[in-house]
């Protein structure tokens, strides 16, 4: 080998890469992203469990695409929102189903008993449990064509008595009088069968219709209308003169004020420039309240009368309170006084729906200040009083309108008061307190939503508990239940007024136990407390003449047509048997009831059930009339008010006009000039047609009373009462007379 030879280079062995230790494998996903330590454990990273993330390892050695990532996140929000928007769209399509008319769906089929009550069956539903919670016993009605039975049953008993009452007269209406059962036991000839009972059947249609309306309302609320001036002082001198007329009959069924409060406000109120809004309509609601109780009106009477121009200025200045609104909403006693009243004046006078919006300001007003609890030096008989008609209003309304009560008793810091204090009145307000704690276990355990979840069992099971508490409170109570003719005039009344409102609530209780036939018990309730009714009103009571009166509008405020509509809807079940004594109560209640509904407007609660109470007297009145073999009217008007009847339109043959929205009607239409309704000097020597002299209607009035002549020159000349401010409560139906003497024939005081 030669030295120019180069060795040849030596050939090495190529290594294999090598493997990364896991220390240098690249970290999850997530850690990426949030460049913290990644310890690399699989499945999940100690970060990722920590952080409660998804762990994943899918880009391994790459760089996160936070774009693309971005991108598909927001792909999966926008399907989760679809579903979302999918979900509320079937919801709303049953709710929008739940309020289909009657008429208006098909998925179910409705028998009726023999009683004239309908059963619901739905074979779209299979579950057991669905068709327990959405069974109807047997005595019991539920509305055709709602989206979800229970639940509309149960909203609110007196939508039961209206579809009830619906379907009884349809059913009369069908069988009547081709296969009427009148005609086994009537003695009237079958050509007299054919050609009278066109007019029947008319009223029955036309009374199915209005339970029909009733039933499908809805409260709209409706402001009443003024004339935008700000309420005024009532005539001092008359409104101490009302004071007893007040306090006697109504203050102790509903102690909303303390005479000595009033008294004191008077006098500091009438003395200042400022008046407080609050006080001015505490003034005016007293005022109405007293003169309404104490005439007694029919939709008949002749219009015009000095009384009648007082219940209209009143009832202006209630409107004037209700457009200004927000005055009354500090919070203070003397408000919350103020909008208790003008709810009662909204629901007696305008409209539920009204009442319910005034009432509910009340509520939270009275919880804004305390007055559902105890509150140490402040804690006065007062305020626990105004409390407590709140309480018992609250649950009234509670199971008319078929909503839950604003004030819960378990929010409630006061102890109710004791039951055998040894004072009439007291011992008489603490058991409607107590019976106001049944009736919110009462809707509570049969009426509300939830209940409609519930079987028929748990129901049935759920009435049988809340009759026994009735038992319980009845047993308790019995002293304060009893009624004699001989025991004092007042206590008689509110005696019979807790009474008619247990006969009351055992019926809706008593229509909620399936399993046997309470109807018969029904009516016997029913029976009682109308007979109650009709003799504590019809009484004569010399020392308290306007009691009877007074209980039975607070009657027809809070139960008005529970028994009425039981007893008749008994009638129609039965025509064949003799119903005089019945028809007699049915056609007692709706003259008292039309009474009560004089000066209320159409859209007013009491005015509906007026206009209804009517219709259905009318047709048991022509049953009972073609059962004794008497041929019925061919033509049976229905009362309508006069076209000057004070807050009342006229109501026609239809019912229509009980249901439209309310307004302030033409001051003309009440015998006013416009210019009188809207002053707010209340002079209605301006009401006249001709000039009045002020001092020669004065002097008839002082030869009377011995007052002095009125001062012409005083903001309330043409009441001219402002004398009377020391004078002991007096009959207003002679000192109205003085006056109607004097202006007989004027055209607004006669």
């Amino acid at each position: 080998m030669s030295d120019h030879d180069t060795p040849a280079p030596k050939r090495t062995k190529s290594k294999p890469a090598a493997i990364l230790p896991a220390a240098q494998e690249p970290a999850c996903d997530e850690c990426r992203i949030r460049k913290v330590r990644c310890n690399k454990e699989y499945p999940k990273c100690s970060s990722c469990r920590k952080s409660n993330l998804a762990c994943g390892f899918s880009n391994k050695g790459k760089r996160i695409n936070h774009t693309k990532k971005l991108v598909n996140d927001v792909e999966v929000l926008g399907n989760r929102l679809g579903k979302i928007e999918a979900a509320l769209l079937r919801c709303l399509s049953v709710v929008e189903g739940s309020r289909t008319p009657p008429n208006g769906t098909t998925g179910q089929t409705s028998t009726q008993s023999d009683d004239g009550q309908v059963d619901l069956s739905d074979d779209s539903h299979s579950d057991a449990d669905s068709r327990d919670a959405r069974s109807t016993p047997s005595d019991q009605y539920t509305p055709v064509g709602s989206g979800s039975p229970a639940s509309f049953y149960h909203s609110s008993p007196t939508l039961s008595l209206y579809t009830q009452a619906q379907a009884a007269c349809d059913r009369f209406k069908s069988s009547f009088p081709i296969q009427s059962p009148l005609r086994q036991y009537s003695p009237v000839s079958p050509e007299l069968h054919e050609s009278q009972p066109s007019n029947l059947q008319s009223q029955l249609k036309e009374a199915s219709e209005l339970f029909q309306k009733l039933a499908r309302e809805s409260p709209v609320l409706s402001i009443p209308e003024s004339d935008g001036l700000p309420p005024c002082l009532p005539p001092q001198g008359l409104l101490q003169a009302c004071l007893e007329a007040y306090f006697v009959p109504l203050g102790p069924s509903l102690p909303i004020y303390d005479r000595s409060s009033v008294m004191a406000a008077i006098e500091e109120q009438y003395s200042i420039d400022s008046p407080d809004p609050a006080w001015i309509i505490s003034f005016s609601t007293i005022l109405l309240q007293a003169l309404d109780v104490q005439s007694r009106p029919s939709r008949l009477d002749v219009r015009g009368s000095l009384r009648d121009e007082l219940i209209s200025n009143l009832l202006l200045n209630c409107r004037r309170g209700y457009n200004n609104f927000e005055r009354l909403l500090r919070p203070q006693v003397a408000n919350v006084q103020a909008l208790l009243s003008m709810a009662l004046v909204a629901l007696k006078y305008f409209s539920l729906a009204t009442f319910e919006a005034v009432f509910a300001q009340a509520c939270q007003l009275a919880k804004s200040i305390g007055l559902h609890q105890t509150s140490g030096l402040v804690d006065t008989m007062e305020r626990r009083n105004l409390f407590w008609s709140l309480f018992i209003i609250d649950k009234h309304m509670s199971l008319i309108a078929g909503k839950p009560g604003l004030l819960p008793s378990y929010d409630c810091g006061l102890a109710p008061p004791a039951a055998n204090s040894g004072r009439v009145l007291d011992d008489q307000l603490a058991a409607r307190i107590s019976l106001a704690y049944v009736q919110e276990d009462m809707y509570r355990s049969l009426f509300s939503a939830r209940v409609s979840r519930k079987g028929r069992d748990h129901i049935t099971r759920q009435a049988q508990r809340i009759d026994q508490k009735l038992d319980d409170w009845e047993v308790q109570h019995e002293r304060k239940l009893s009624y004699a003719s001989d025991m004092p005039a007042d206590e008689a009344v509110h005696n019979s007024e807790l009474r008619y409102t247990l006969c009351t609530l055992r019926i809706l209780v008593q229509r909620q136990i399936s399993g046997s036939d309470h109807r018969h018990t029904r009516l016997r309730h029913a029976r009682f407390g109308l007979v109650l009714l009709k003799e504590v009103c019809e009484r004569r009571l010399p020392a308290s003449p306007h009691l009877g009166i007074a209980m039975y509008q607070s009657i027809c405020v809070n139960y008005s047509t529970v028994l009425f509509l039981e007893l008749f809807i008994g009638l129609l079940v039965e025509p064949q048997q003799d119903h005089r004594t019945d028809v007699e109560l049915l056609s007692s209640f709706a003259t008292h009831m039309d009474c009560c509904a004089a000066r209320s407007t159409s859209t007013s609660y009491p005015s509906k059930n007026s206009y209804m109470a009517t219709l259905c007297s009318q047709i048991a009145t022509n049953i009972q009339m073609l059962h004794d073999g008497i041929a019925p009217p061919l033509s049976l008007s229905m009362p309508n008010s006069l076209p000057d009847s004070p807050g009342m339109t006229t109501l026609s043959s239809a019912s229509a006009s009980a249901f439209e929205p309310e307004m302030m009607e033409p001051s003309s239409a009440m015998g006013m000039p416009l210019s009188t309704m809207g002053d707010p000097g209340w002079d209605l020597s301006l009401a006249l047609g001709t000039p009045v002299d002020i001092h020669k209607m004065d002097s008839l009035h002082s030869k009377v009373y011995g007052q002095q002549p009125f001062d012409a020159h005083s903001p309330y000349s043409g009441f001219g009462y402002s004398e009377l401010s020391g004078m002991p409560p007096v009959d207003f139906d002679a000192m109205l007379d003085a006056f109607a003497s004097y202006h007989q024939g004027m055209g607004v005081m006669h």
